[in-house]
């Protein structure tokens, strides 16, 4: 299909910009949806008591409003995190995002939006 385009660029049947649509044809951006909900899990290692009332506190879905409330208590100059408040906000902000965070200590922190 190029040498097509090619040979029709050489013979002069096709302008430069015809072809060069052509060949690299407009790629369509995938629109993101928007999370409505977030889903999170906490397990704490060599301690069944905190990890059942972990579960029971997150239970139910958040809405991402209450999340996003609560983000805006957390200090932006947290040099041990290595992503900044505006980028957590932005990130948890769309569908399908799944967060891990594995800490040396041992806990999971599992965070999924829908």
């Amino acid at each position: 299909m190029s040498n097509e385009i090619l040979l029709g660029l050489r013979d002069r049947s096709l302008t430069p910009k015809e072809a060069y649509k052509e060949l690299y044809p407009k790629q369509k951006t995938q629109m993101l949806r928007r999370a409505h909900f977030v889903k999170i899990r906490i397990r704490i290692p060599d301690d069944k008591a905190a990890n059942r009332l972990m579960r029971i506190i997150f239970l139910l879905p958040a809405p991402l409003f209450f999340v996003k409330f609560f983000l805006r208590f957390m200090k932006d100059d947290q040099e041990s995190l290595p992503l900044s408040k505006k980028e957590i906000y932005e990130l948890i902000s769309y569908r399908g995002i799944k967060i891990q965070v594995k800490t040396t200590s041992g806990e999971n922190i599992s965070i999924k939006t829908f």
